[in-house]
């Protein structure tokens, strides 16, 4: 099946449900050769984490492994994950994602978090079931499993095996094989805890945090993997499914199409400003580019986004298909996006043109872009900034042409908006 559920129609413990399901199906049924694979960025449900627990226990053939962001191999991290981990169930095998997104505080002597030192973090939400080496189901989506998750407005987007998805389920496996097996991208909870403590005493000791030169030998860190190697031969995909991947290195921040060498090697036919196609390297950024230029002039274009910045090629997409005429309807988290929002509408004000933005108190964690007239959806993991581009592992899912999904995004989208209209029209009238 092929599915798309969201917090503000069905709540939030529904897509809590979605996971646990898959969870407890997998307990319940006897199946060979099945195995899991897991990214997430936050992970804090306990419910989940009890039947995640029960499975392994259950079913001792069945192979669990977690890629999980660096964040979480803190030892004072509320992740569920390192209580699994102490448990000492053989088939549960976890990796954290290297990163090291700290500063020094002199005065307290240790280290802090510092976002702007983050250049690896993994900002995935998956679940990939594979049976006998090959991916069947997939779930994805903005929704962390944690109790934040479930209280504001959110999504998981569920891919079965059936052809048209068989590309996306394969590249989601490609990429975790990649983190997985990297050992300059992905650490075992022993050696995350041996490099934050090499690290805490190394700065203490003088070392300089922003060379990193220095810091790889200090950490015994391997350099990267040649992720960009010409012996893999650049692939130009196409279908009514495509996905689009970025990867950020800890000590080597670049731009990257995704840490698997096939998935960073793809290509698609870019539908270009003037009308014409060409050939472009497949990526966050060009993915986003072929979603909003295929909408029609005249058209509906649906904008749910956490967190939009002015500085990247999908803002000026946008501001392009509402020029030629796309009605354009932006939902942003009010929080995060308070200074760009005021930016936007005195644009829209000045040029004219067809946009309407609306903003939510309640957390819109979204990261979606939908066509109810052509049935186009694009959504992921992915905000429009540079930082989904340039320092995070990040995902975009590209559905031509799937009227039903769009439906499902478009109900969700319509919630929203209404509801956010209703909250400004009451302020009016207070």
């Amino acid at each position: 099946m092929s599915a798309a559920l969201f917090s503000s129609v069905d709540g939030g413990r529904t897509l809590q449900q979605a996971i646990r399901m898959v969870l407890q199906t997998l307990r319940d049924t006897p199946g060979p050769g099945a195995d899991l694979q897991i990214m997430c960025f936050a992970f804090t449900d306990r419910e989940i984490a009890a039947d995640l627990v029960a499975l392994l226990r259950a079913r001792p053939e069945v192979q669990v492994r977690v890629v999980a962001d660096w964040s979480q191999s803190a030892a004072n991290s509320p992740t569920v994950l390192n209580d699994i981990q102490a448990l000492g169930l053989p088939n549960f095998h976890l990796r954290y994602k290297i990163d090291l997104p700290y500063d020094w505080d002199p005065q307290r002597g240790r280290l802090i978090y510092s976002y702007t030192h983050s250049t690896g973090m993994l900002h995935h939400k998956t679940l990939n079931l594979r049976r006998n080496g090959q991916s069947e189901l997939l779930l994805s989506g903005s929704f962390n499993w944690s109790g934040r998750g479930q209280k504001a407005y959110e999504n998981v987007l569920i891919l079965d095996k059936r052809p048209e998805y068989q590309p996306v389920l394969a590249a989601f496996d490609e990429e975790f094989q990649a983190l997985w097996s990297d050992d300059s991208l992905s650490a075992s909870p022993a050696r995350a805890r041996e490099v934050f403590d090499t690290l805490r005493k190394a700065v203490a000791a003088g070392l300089d945090f922003n060379d990193p030169t220095a810091l790889a030998q200090a950490l015994a860190l391997p350099a990267p993997a040649e992720h960009a190697d010409i012996s893999v031969p650049r692939k130009m995909v196409d279908g009514t499914a495509l996905v689009a991947f970025s990867g950020g290195y800890a000590l080597n921040p670049r731009e990257s199409a995704g840490h698997s060498a096939r998935n960073n090697r793809r290509k698609l036919d870019l539908l270009r400003t003037g009308g014409q196609h060409r050939a472009a390297p497949l990526t966050l950024n060009t993915l986003a580019l072929e979603a909003i230029r295929s909408v029609p002039d005249g058209a509906t274009l649906n904008v749910a986004m956490y967190a939009l910045s002015n500085r990247v090629p999908e803002f000026q997409a946008l501001i392009a298909a509402a020029r030629r005429g796309c009605r354009l309807r932006l939902l942003l988290d009010r929080k995060i996006n308070g200074a760009g929002i005021a930016r936007l509408q005195e644009l829209v004000r000045a040029s004219s043109l067809p946009m309407e933005i609306r903003s939510t108190r309640r957390r819109m964690h979204q990261k979606y872009l939908s066509c109810p007239d052509t049935g186009m959806v694009l959504t992921g993991t992915a905000n429009m900034t540079m930082d989904a581009t340039m320092r995070h592992a990040d995902h975009r899912i590209l559905l031509r042409h799937a009227p039903e999904l769009a439906a499902e995004f478009s109900a969700d989208f319509e919630t929203i908006w209404q509801r956010v209209g209703q909250d400004a029209g009451r302020r009016i009238a207070a």
